[in-house]
């Protein structure tokens, strides 16, 4: 017997997940289609969706990093990153053979992050776009900007 707000799984239509909010079950089929009663479910189940992703986003960037970065004096630096995610912050440290220390102010917003570096005096922004196991960068240091890719290291 079918209690009241209660709805059989029906295996013959596809996308047919249950979710259970205030009380009240519908599937993903009744909320697609619009059927009565279930309509203030789909606010409800996009947020859950949403909120299920912002821990995902953070925990890809955790880890360690790698990428060399070519100055307009035409040396290269190699540049290794350790970054961890704390909700919408970003901490972490960077190494060079010039020295290292940590980023501050650093920022996740979906797959953006912004962080500071400050070294011998100078304050270098950095912003970057998170893809994949890539971090595409923009550092910039007064008027000037270098991009350069960050790669994530790897280990078996």
């Amino acid at each position: 017997m079918i209690k009241k707000h209660e709805a059989k799984r029906n295996y013959e239509e596809p996308c047919s997940i249950m979710f259970a909010c205030s009380g009240q079950r519908a599937s993903v089929t009744d909320i697609c289609q619009g059927r009565p009663g279930k309509k203030k479910l789909l606010p409800a189940a996009i947020l859950v969706f949403l909120l299920m992703a912002i821990p995902t986003i953070g925990a890809e960037i955790d880890g360690q990093w790698v990428g060399t970065i070519n100055r307009s004096n035409g040396t290269k630096l190699e540049m290794r990153y350790r970054f961890r995610a704390e909700g919408t912050r970003l901490i972490g440290l960077i190494e060079t053979r010039n020295g290292g220390g940590p980023i501050s102010e650093g920022k996740i917003e979906g797959t953006s992050i912004e962080f500071k570096i400050v070294t011998n005096g100078l304050n270098i922004i950095n912003n970057g776009v998170l893809s994949g196991d890539e971090i595409h960068l923009t550092e910039t240091i007064g008027t000037e900007k270098t991009k350069f890719v960050l790669k994530r290291v790897k280990y078996e």
